[in-house]
């Protein structure tokens, strides 16, 4: 079944990819993604060249690979610029220029994935070791779960440049999500700010789900992929504790079809809002968790998980996308970012499917 699955994906991706080319899609409200070519800086830009990738290395066609060389080459003024890096270099530049690396061995995109960890690294607030999220002064001592996924490019770049920094900082700022953001039933805080001066813990705030106290479901999906990251790279058992412990927290709190709320802590009446996003970031994570402790129990609900996206959420056939029902953030009030098409839904839906089938998955 995974299998079929998979070649289904394939076959919807190389279809939506050669009428896309070297565009950069982010959210389809009806069949055809937008373009955000005009803006190399946003957060997703990375997805679809990682999506190319994925489909380069299942069908070996350079078409694929001469598509993502095009959107990289779109992203390189974003780190000749820098003034626009934040938190989220390691979800574009992973997927475009350190893909693109690992595939053909092209020095230049090895330079632009150090650029970005290093970029990213700068970040590091030492006396809270934290990774700051935005930029501007508003977004002083802001820190974000998301960036546990980020952590996977600091990891390469300390890899590749015999360079123990980067993996330092990485572990760092995954203690503090282990300490700062991650309660004790499992469920977490999206936005924790601190001090700058200080590094102490000031409270957190409201991110994309319900409200600061509840577990928005995709951030969710971070942490339990994000950790499994984390604990891949260290072997630090501590990180899998904390995978764990949100894997149990998302297990206990999945509807029957297996497709995670928006929020999974909403009050019963609003959380039937679905996010399919959160069920492909999730199903990776299970994916993961279980090729690090072959426990089957995590194969189990990644399987149940991609057959639940499978069922209720894919995109007809004259769609570009290949899931609906993704929300941007609970409280969205642009109808453009509530129960849409969004590129990195189908970017972890494909690599879910390319990793339970045997292949590599980027993060």
């Amino acid at each position: 079944m995974m299998i079929d699955y998979l070649k289904q994906a394939i076959e919807k991706m190389s279809k939506t990819a050669h009428d896309i080319k070297g565009g950069i899609p982010y959210l389809a409200q009806g069949k055809t993604y937008d373009d955000y070519s005009s803006r190399p800086s946003w957060w997703t830009n990375g997805f679809y060249p990682g999506i190319l990738w994925l489909l380069y290395q299942y069908t070996q066609d350079k078409r694929f690979q001469t598509y993502a060389l095009s959107v990289e080459s779109k992203l390189d003024t974003v780190l000749d610029e820098f003034k626009d890096v934040d938190h989220d270099a390691g979800f574009i530049w992973k997927l475009s220029s350190v893909c693109h690396y690992e595939f053909t061995g092209n020095e230049r995109s090895r330079i632009q994935g150090l650029k970005a960890a290093s970029f990213l690294a700068s970040r590091y607030h030492p006396q809270g070791e934290y990774i700051r999220a935005w930029n501007g002064d508003w977004a002083r001592g802001h820190a974000i779960i998301d960036s546990l996924m980020n952590l996977s490019i600091l990891y390469w770049a300390s890899k590749e440049l015999k360079d123990e920094g980067f993996y330092q900082i990485a572990k760092k700022a995954a203690d503090t999500a282990i300490r700062e953001f991650i309660r004790e039933d499992g469920s977490l805080y999206h936005i924790v700010v601190f001090d700058e001066s200080s590094g102490k813990r000031n409270g957190q705030r409201l991110g994309q789900g319900y409200s600061e106290n509840s577990s928005w479901g995709r951030g969710t999906s971070w942490a339990l992929y994000g950790m499994t990251i984390s604990y891949r790279e260290t072997k630090d058992l501590r990180y899998l504790e904390a995978a764990k412990k949100v894997a149990s927290f998302v297990m206990k709190h999945l509807p029957s079809d297996y497709v995670p709320y928006a929020d999974y802590l909403a009050p019963h009446e609003e959380r039937r809002k679905k996010d399919s996003s959160a069920g492909a970031i999730t199903a990776c994570g299970f994916i993961q968790l279980y090729q690090l402790t072959q426990e089957e129990s995590y194969l189990d609900m990644a399987k149940k998980m991609i057959k639940g996206l499978h069922d209720t959420c894919l995109a007809p056939e004259d769609h570009q996308a290949l899931l609906l029902h993704g929300n941007v953030a609970y409280h969205a009030k642009d109808i453009h970012e509530t129960d849409i098409s969004i590129i990195y839904g189908d970017y972890y839906y494909l690599e879910a499917l390319m990793m339970i089938n045997g292949f590599k998955g980027y993060f």
